[in-house]
């Protein structure tokens, strides 16, 4: 069984897929955040780091309906997908789909 655990770097690769973007609406939210400009260095002002909050975005992966994770799973060619984010009550959740 192909499991795979959804790991950050995972998570950059699927924000940066045009497939994944126009499947899913909140990649689509997620990705236009991570694509954010900060303010420019000559305003005095540091540049804005990621916004991008990936337990919200783990969270939504993980509270899809099941035909849309049936989707997921065949798009990144897996059996199963490992998820392990800190829900906002701030426990740690860990979950296979």
């Amino acid at each position: 069984m192909s499991t795979l655990v959804l790991e950050n770097a995972v998570v950059m690769r699927i924000l940066k897929n045009a497939a994944f973007v126009n499947k899913f609406p909140f990649i689509r939210t997620a990705s236009l955040k991570l694509h954010a400009k900060g303010k420019k260095p000559c305003c005095g002002r540091k540049k804005r780091a990621n916004t991008l909050d990936l337990n919200a975005f783990k969270m939504a992966i993980d509270n899809l309906p099941l035909d849309q994770k049936k989707d997921f799973k065949a798009m990144l060619n897996v059996e199963a997908i490992r998820l392990h984010y800190v829900s906002p009550s701030g426990q740690n959740v860990k979950s296979t789909i």
